[in-house]
């Protein structure tokens, strides 16, 4: 029961700020049941069918956001695994009904991804997508952010501009540029959750809006927060810290004139109106 709550808390938040380790973390998280799903249809149920793997095979895929080969090749190996333990421990008769719901399974789960790539495909193309930081456009944002103001959602918009980033770039090159956005806008990603909608304005700004949030105080403890987590990325290579200037707006449209008085006071800070 643990482990499926783990897991279930795993799909549906951790995968959704995909990186290397989150993908290594799908992997090694899924090991365990893989292997008790082998054992419980093989060593424990000689004389029926291993429902428990085909039902695997048919399903972890779609928790795994990878290289299509890389999802091939890993189904595959548990196919195989699984197939060698039967023909060794089941009657033959049964083994052949084995590689029948097997290819049947591996179909179902390619099938699957292959749904999901197309669709992640057709979001990318609909532009609704930034191509380097994966965050909402413009596009994508103000549909989003339409439909909350229109269902009378109250909250929070930000407007986040990272500070000196003309400098970074002519100090480090375009390779480490990108690097920093790449880096903030995950950032933002993962502190403002998902229910809250994050995208990259363009060039070295980002909005957020806060949904549910109406509180004056409440926005200074989020934006002190977001500052320290910011403070703390190192992708320059000298480590040199980063920081943003923020400029917010209760549910009024006014964080571009906010963001311009944080400006104003000194950079690394935040204004609220």
């Amino acid at each position: 029961m643990l482990y499926a709550v783990i897991y279930a808390i795993y799909g549906l938040q951790i995968q959704k700020h995909m990186n290397e380790r989150t993908t290594l973390f799908a992997y090694l998280i899924q090991l365990p049941a893989v292997l008790a799903g082998l054992f419980m249809s093989t060593f424990l149920n000689m004389a029926g069918n291993g429902f428990s793997i085909l039902i695997m095979l048919a399903v972890f895929l779609f928790f795994i956001f990878d290289k299509p080969w890389r999802l091939t090749g890993y189904s595959l190996a548990i196919a195989a695994t699984f197939l060698g333990l039967a023909f060794f421990l089941k009657p033959f008769p049964l083994f052949l009904h084995e590689c029948l719901h097997t290819a049947i399974s591996l179909l179902i789960g390619w099938a699957g991804q292959m749904f999901i790539l197309n669709s992640r495909i057709n979001s990318v193309e609909q532009g609704e997508y930034d191509p380097l930081t994966h965050l909402y456009n413009r596009r994508g944002a103000e549909n989003r952010i339409r439909a909350l103001v229109n269902g009378h959602h109250p909250g929070t918009m930000l407007m986040i501009d990272v500070d000196h980033f003309k400098q970074v770039n002519d100090a480090y090159g375009h390779k480490f540029g990108d690097q920093t956005l790449v880096s903030i806008g995950q950032a933002l990603h993962v502190f403002f959750t998902d229910h809250n909608v994050v995208m990259r304005y363009g060039g070295d700004e980002f909005i957020v809006f806060i949904d549910g949030v109406t509180s004056r105080m409440e926005v200074e403890a989020k934006l002190t927060d977001l500052k320290q987590k910011i403070h703390q990325l190192r992708v320059l290579p000298d480590e040199q810290e980063l920081s943003v200037s923020v400029g917010a707006a209760i549910y009024d449209g006014l964080a571009d004139r906010q963001l311009y008085k944080a400006k104003c006071n000194g950079r690394d800070g935040f204004a609220i109106e």
